[in-house]
């Protein structure tokens, strides 16, 4: 591997450490728990408002990705288009810092969060289609891990900025909840920060002529045979429904977790953060560590071995009323989050045609969120009828254990 594509990998992995602080900052410890705590009327209604939100952006991108992912496979250049969806991405981020402190904020802080979500998940497929482009393909599982690593230490140290200088400073007025805002604009900031030597070092591999009106006839015309195309892969087509279904679970559990902790024992925002910062600690060891296995046993196995494991230390999370056993299991639970996903975007990458490679991943962007309002709703619904946070997160389990039962016939075969 020469120095350039080196470089070019290594920008690939910062990006993802840009992105993370949306992830950490935004949707699961800070941004969720604020509105959930001090913006929502209630904390029920917090959690409720704020997964639909997660619901409705994720219909969004279900709607729009596989279009954008046809229309970037046959355009000349992908780098303007994950440029403008980044750059839009952190104005978003940016603009959340407005929404202060009393429910007269709400549709707001609903409005914003949904249009911020929908741009960095919507970046997410460009991001993801340079990773066969750049990784060697005995190396994509570990440069996947290394990526998702990546993040998780991009997010660890987004959080300790967040905790040491925004939360626990007092050179930031507390008042009208301005320090904590203010983390918002830090996620922006971020995001600006490492995702800019993508922009830099990475370059377009593929160069068509073709013109810009045919391109967007093009991609359009192209998502509907990408659907039947992707029907006669029949092991990617059954993978493609299994982890719509898993992914489903995690996202919500990692959407939802936050703000589950924060109110189950009554997390202060400190406590929050320090929780934050050790999960992602764990989750980073585990997708470094654990990424070298993705290509030694396999994707598919590497993904139905960590789903396992989620799950059976996932349920110890919800039955337990001990807030020391609860950060124990939640930590252990940690290490195999990054793995999972690692090993779904190297299994992806391994059975997507090249040719179709971004639209593949439209689909596979498709797959990670078309039911993306099932695990929500059910966990919203389930918590404003009983009243119960733990019985309503229960239910995310339920769908990665049958997103796990649709993937054993491909490990079996494998």
């Amino acid at each position: 591997m020469n120095q350039a594509r080196r470089r070019e990998i290594i920008s690939w992995c910062l990006f993802d450490s840009g992105q993370s602080a949306f992830s950490t900052i935004i949707v699961t410890f800070v941004f969720s728990a604020y509105f959930a705590k001090m913006v929502a009327p209630s904390e029920v209604q917090g959690i409720s408002d704020f997964g639909w939100a997660l619901s409705f952006s994720g219909l969004l991108v279900a709607i729009i990705s596989p279009f954008l992912g046809a229309i970037a496979d046959h355009t000349s250049k992908k780098k303007p288009w994950i440029f403008t969806f980044t750059l839009l991405g952190i104005c978003a981020t940016a603009s959340l810092f407005f929404v202060q402190p009393s429910s007269k904020f709400l549709f707001l802080a609903l409005g914003l969060f949904v249009l911020a979500n929908t741009i960095v998940e919507m970046t997410q497929v460009f991001y993801n289609a340079y990773l066969p482009i750049l990784a060697p393909q005995r190396k994509i599982g570990a440069i996947s891990g290394f990526g998702w690593g990546s993040g998780y230490i991009g997010g660890l140290f987004a959080l300790v900025i967040a905790l040491a200088l925004f939360v626990q400073a007092h050179f930031i007025s507390h008042e009208n909840s301005l320090n904590i805002r203010s983390t918002m604009l830090l996620a922006a900031g971020w995001m600006f920060l490492f995702c800019a030597p993508f922009f830099i070092f990475v370059k377009d591999h593929y160069f068509l002529q073709k013109s810009e009106k045919h391109v967007v006839q093009s991609g359009i015309k192209n998502v509907f045979t990408t659907i039947k195309a992707a029907r006669k892969h029949k092991e990617m087509f059954r993978f493609l429904i299994a982890r719509l279904l898993y992914t489903d679970g995690i996202n919500t559990l990692l959407s939802l977790g936050g703000v589950f902790a924060a109110i189950i024992f009554d997390m202060p925002f400190e406590e929050l953060l320090m929780f934050g910062i050790s999960m992602n600690i764990s989750a980073g060891f585990g997708a470094f560590v654990l990424a070298k296995f993705d290509d030694k046993i396999g994707s598919a196995k590497m993904i139905l071995l960590t789903l396992v494991a989620i799950i059976v230390f996932g349920m110890g999370i919800i039955v337990t009323r001990d807030k020391m056993i609860f950060w124990l299991i939640a930590l252990i639970l940690g290490l195999f989050i990054g793995p999972v996903q690692a090993a779904s975007r190297s299994f992806m990458a391994h059975l997507a045609p090249k040719k179709m490679m971004t639209q593949m991943f439209g689909l596979y962007a498709l797959s990670g969120k078309v039911t993306s309002f099932i695990a929500p709703f059910f966990v919203a619904t389930i918590t404003r009828i009983t009243h119960s946070e733990r019985l309503g997160m229960s239910a995310v389990f339920v769908l990665m254990a049958i997103g796990a039962i649709i993937l054993l016939p491909i490990i079996k075969r494998k």
